[in-house]
Parts: C-alpha cells; structure tokens; sequence
C-alpha cells in the first residue's frame, strides 16, 4: 500500500490598506519533506504597480513578515496554532496538500489562493532540490508492478532483477527484466528539466548496454508524464515537457529502445505486458 504524504501549509495574506479588510496573497509557509519554508509568490509588477518607486519597501515589509511566520513554524514545528498576525501579514487556513514537489506545492497555493501570483518563478525552485523525486519515481515503479500482477503474477519474478552492463561488471537492478524485455521506469518532472533528462538518459544507456549483453530482442524506457492540459502546467512547462519527450523518442530510436511515456501506472502496466507478449 502506498503511503500518502501531506504537505502542511498557510497562504499568508497582506492588507495593502489596513482596516480595509481587502486582502491579497503574498506567499506561503509550509513544510515540504522535514523542512519548514516560507515564499513570496507575489508578482513583482503587482507590488510597482501599488507602490512605484517604493515597492522595495512593501517587499522587504513582506519577506520580512514571512520570516516571522517562518520562524513562528520552526519554532512550533507545526502550523496549527498558527493563526495570528504577524509583521502586518494574515494567515490563511492551515491546510495540507499531496504534492510531488516543492514547487507543485506552491503551484497548488498560487492556483487556489492568487490571481497574482508569478508561477514562472516557481519554475526553478527544484533546480536547486535533490534531482530527482525518488519517491515519486519509487510510487510510480510500484504502481505499474502491481496493475501488472493483477493481471500477470507469473511475471512477479521478473521485477526488480539486476544485470550487468559490462562482462564481470558489478550488477545494476531494473525495473524489469525477463527473458524476452528489460525495461526501466522513471517520471519527468518539467520542472526539474535537466535533472529529469539526465536521469533518462542514464537509463536509457543502461537498457541498451544490459539489452546487449544478455542478448534480449527488446528493451523499454516506460516513463510517466503528466497530461498536456494539466491545470498545474504553466505554458513554460508544458514547452519543456514537449521539448524533453521529442528528444528521448529520437535518443531512444537511436539506440533502438523504446521510449513510452504514460499518463498514469495502469498506461505503463499495459505497455509492459504489450511488450512482453509482442
């Protein structure tokens, strides 16, 4: 069974004219994995537009009141009790949200709270993350074996198996591996463009050379992407997805591997057993 992981956070809300009541969201506090933050999701042209030549000043009254809040939920290692004013900034209702990624968090708060927000920026947080979401890529692996196996146990035997890629070389464990197809599973993230592209191609390197020296007729990169109309896809990822799916389909043609993006585990599972039975 996968376990779901919930993600806590409060939008935080800025009163421009206080006493009005009429609010705007500037940004987050949340916990991502073990570690508390705090952004500012407000555009920039909003601020100027408000403030001209004094919308620094409105910034740095705004970050800094997100720091406060920053600190209040580090302190209290939670955001429930959360509900005060702080440094002239509201907070919203305390949440928690299923997201894949830092970013995809605060894409989900933008989306829901802000009209104002700059996604664009929230396109670049995870360069400077891990470079891959592990778990996610764990999740979608696990889900495609186990839509597999409702319809094929047999083929339990086959997954997780390692092969080497040169002779005596030390193993490397796919995702799948029979006496007819190797295939490996991954996801790509556009928001973690270069990291998810490297990623594919390391294991698309991996598939031809253990395809190769086992002697197997076919070999599988089956990867999850999202949807195209995807509601948290800006038009700069959506770009980036297109741009990263035509350039695997040619590297993998290239090397004679099949490239397979699916939208969800159960696409995946139908391939693989396509595939197998091909």
């Amino acid at each position: 069974m996968n376990v779901v992981v919930l993600h806590p956070w409060r939008a935080i809300y800025w009163e421009p004219v206080s006493g009005t009541g009429e609010r705007v969201t500037v940004g987050a506090v949340y916990r991502y994995g073990d570690t508390w933050a705090a952004r500012r999701i407000l555009r920039d042209d909003v601020l100027t537009c408000l403030y001209g030549k004094a919308a620094n000043g409105a910034r740095r009254l705004i970050d800094h009141g997100l720091s406060l809040f920053l600190a209040a939920a580090n302190a209290a290692q939670s955001l429930e009790n959360l509900s005060v004013p702080l440094g002239g900034l509201y907070p919203g209702p305390a949440r928690a949200t299923e997201a894949l990624t830092e970013s995809e968090l605060l894409r989900i708060v933008a989306l829901q709270y802000s009209s104002v927000a700059n996604l664009d920026k929230l396109d670049d947080l995870d360069e400077f993350d891990q470079p891959i979401n592990e778990e996610a890529a764990r999740r979608f692996a696990t889900d495609v074996r186990e839509h597999v196996l409702a319809e094929r146990a047999d083929l339990s035997k086959y997954f997780h198996r390692t092969a080497p890629l040169v002779m005596s070389g030390e193993p490397v464990r796919f995702g799948y591996a029979s006496t007819r197809l190797i295939a490996h599973f991954n996801i790509l993230n556009p928001m973690r463009h270069g990291a998810s592209l490297r990623d594919a191609r390391a294991r698309l390197f991996e598939l031809n050379r253990g395809r190769d020296l086992a002697q197997l007729s076919r070999a599988a990169l089956i990867t999850g992407v999202p949807r195209d109309d995807d509601p948290l896809l800006g038009d700069r990822q959506r770009a980036r997805l297109r741009e990263m799916r035509e350039e695997l389909t040619h590297e993998a043609t290239a090397v004679d591997v099949a490239f397979a993006p699916v939208h969800a585990a159960s696409e995946g599972a139908r391939t693989l057993l396509q595939l197998e039975a091909a």
